[in-house]
């Protein structure tokens, strides 16, 4: 068995990998959440021109949510 007491930067070694995959990780979560974020305002703003009109709010009774769900359902 290979012990650190031959290879004594082992550890710093080790623990430099481990801090490159912890930073990879949570770039990638930062990243993702941005895109995702962009996705739904972008979403939300053509709902926004498209469905309602320019108004804040949609006409009474219209279901624009139910109606676009059902639209994207795979």
């Amino acid at each position: 068995m290979i012990t650190n007491a031959y290879y004594p930067n082992r550890k710093r070694a080790s623990a430099g990998r481990k801090e490159i995959i912890i930073q990879a990780k949570n770039l990638a979560f930062k990243n993702s959440n941005s895109i995702l974020l962009q996705m739904y305002w972008q979403i939300g703003q053509l709902i926004v021109e498209d469905e309602q009109q320019g108004k804040a709010k949609a006409a009474y009774g219209k279901e624009v949510l139910q109606n676009l769900s059902r639209q994207l359902t795979l």
